[in-house]
């Protein structure tokens, strides 16, 4: 994109935050349904036009099929308290990233909603994995 050699993008904030403040990329819209913390001027998909859109971009931990309840339990209070930490909240900031923690199910719950969605855009795209 930066070099010109395609029109448009998606891509995660972490990655065009920089180049957007630099003055690198000009953003069209955010994909989420509300605007972004990290660069509020940018509108929305539905602000720009294209009502109903939205689409999160979101990383998650996940333990092997069969770890113990007791683990995934504890696992999940670390993880929460290092992404509520403040100097952890302030690095993820700095990169255009609003961490979000989640109880196990709530991820699990997350995954199970988020998966038919996407994998009917990739067969109505026709993109198989490979």
């Amino acid at each position: 994109m930066v070099a010109g050699k395609v029109d448009y993008i998606l891509d995660v904030m972490s990655t065009v935050k920089p180049l957007v403040e630099g003055g690198q990329l000009k953003p069209m819209a955010v994909l989420q349904s509300k605007r972004s913390p990290s660069l509020p001027n940018i509108p929305t998909m539905a602000e720009s036009g294209v009502p109903g859109y939205a689409a999160t971009f979101w990383f998650g931990i996940v333990a092997p099929a069969g770890t113990p309840s007791p683990i995934v339990a504890k696992l999940g209070r670390e993880i929460g308290a290092i992404l509520n930490d403040p100097v952890f909240k302030k690095l993820f900031a700095a990169q255009g990233v609003d961490p979000v923690s989640s109880t196990p199910e709530e991820f699990s719950k997350l995954i199970r909603d988020e998966l038919p969605k996407w994998t009917q855009i990739m067969r109505q795209a026709g993109i198989v994995p490979n």
